[in-house]
């Protein structure tokens, strides 16, 4: 059963976190290099007292390390809304940590009121900036968002009506936050060797004089008809991509959930599907680990968990891929982006690409007072309107001229 985990703020795993971070970004990654873009910092800065719900948005599994490296070059710390599963990581130590240094727990997926409830009292004390990520999941691409999820906008405004309700006439501000990964230098050479051991590794034969985007479309669409094989889906020549995709993913959801003889709410989308399924799984393994089984009998159960897992990864990650695959845009980083997502699925690791920086762009807030008077009449379609909102703003600044350098063309030529 799910429990809650709430923050533990403790100044001494605070400090030596700080202190240790730039040692273990350089023994973990051939990076990390950081830059807060434009005018960003002075407008964090002129936040400075006030209660702000900081929003980034989720492209990759760094964004932690980057947000802890945030914190460190604006000298704050954050208080941060941390998916369940990361807390049970390493039997439950990284849970701990994660506490120590001023995070909590949220079930995505389900109702977490106690989550809800203790992002609301934060915001209410003020004495730390509050971060949630907004898509509820990692997007894998780095100038395009999921869908975002309303949370971030009712707990503001949440919290501003009981800010009203108690006199105060304080506000709260939702910060956009757009985190875009660089690479400065060029990987042609790099990457054309990544394309050859992915065609390697799935025996695929198209020749080194197609361009890049074909070979890596070949790639992609060998692990898609991989994938459609072991979820026994066919598909017609005429059929597109796209429905390709969808069909599959929603074979993937629907084997698993049978599997695990799950009901899956219908009306749902498939992030939020694909977030159940998870809970479910963290939970069997828990149920594993306490039952009194033979070593072999427990050791199949994991095994059968981890497909389930696996398969549910995969339906997150399809989504991605096919963003990638189709896109027009021919950047660097597109291509980096494309070929991590497989190497993790067909190696199980992403290989070293090349030194990183990272941008951060800190866009205008959004003022939750704006909202506040109509909020009180009609709240849904409030909440709908700052989360449209921050949709707008970050999406604009993923894709803005903040960052010339992030756009660095491919630079092989056949």
């Amino acid at each position: 059963m799910y429990k809650f985990k709430p923050p533990k703020d403790s100044k001494l795993a605070i400090i030596l976190t700080r202190v240790l971070y730039p040692l273990a970004m350089k023994l973990r990654k051939q990076r990390i290099s950081l830059k807060i873009v434009g005018d960003g910092l002075k407008r964090y800065r002129a936040l400075k007292g006030k209660r702000v719900i900081v929003c980034p948005n989720h492209s990759a599994q760094d964004d932690a390390d980057v947000l802890l490296g945030l914190a460190c070059l604006v000298g704050e710390d954050f208080n941060v809304m941390v998916a369940n599963e990361l807390f049970e990581r390493h039997h439950g130590y990284d849970g701990i940590w994660l506490q120590w240094i001023g995070c909590y727990s949220v079930l995505r997926g389900g109702h977490d009121v106690e989550s809800v409830t203790m992002s609301k009292n934060l915001l209410l004390k003020g004495q730390k900036k509050l971060v949630i990520f907004p898509e509820g999941e990692i997007s894998y691409q780095n100038d395009r968002l999921i869908s975002l999820e309303p949370g971030a906008a009712k707990i503001g405004l949440w919290s501003l009506e009981e800010l009203r309700q108690k006199g105060k006439k304080d506000s709260v501000y939702i910060l956009p936050v757009a985190v875009k990964y660089t690479h400065l230098q060029d990987l042609s050479t790099n990457l054309m060797k990544c394309l050859e051991k992915l065609e390697s590794e799935l025996e695929i034969s198209i020749g080194l004089r197609s361009s890049p985007e074909q070979r890596l479309m070949m790639v992609f669409q060998t692990v898609l008809s991989t994938w459609e094989a072991e979820q026994e889906v066919s598909s017609p020549p005429s059929q597109s991509l796209g429905d390709r995709i969808g069909i599959l993913q929603e074979a993937m959801l629907k084997n698993v959930a049978e599997s695990m003889q799950i009901d899956l709410p219908e009306d749902a989308s498939i992030i939020h599907r694909c977030h159940v399924l998870q809970n479910e799984i963290v939970e069997r393994k828990k149920q594993i680990k306490r039952a009194k089984l033979s070593d072999k009998s427990r050791q199949d159960r994991k095994e059968i968990l981890k497909g389930y897992a696996k398969d549910t990864r995969r339906v997150i990650s399809l989504s991605a891929m096919s963003g990638i695959c189709v896109s027009d845009h021919r950047g660097q980083e597109h291509l980096v982006e494309a070929i991590n997502l497989l190497e993790e699925e067909i190696f199980g690791k992403v290989s070293k690409k090349g030194p990183e920086l990272v941008l951060i762009d800190v866009g205008v807030p959004i003022d939750l007072d704006m909202y506040y008077e109509k909020y009180k009449t009609d709240k849904k379609a409030q909440i709908g309107e700052v989360t449209l909102e921050l949709t707008r703003r970050l999406q604009e600044m993923l894709v803005g001229d903040y960052a010339p350098e992030a756009s660095r063309p491919f630079g092989m030529r056949y």
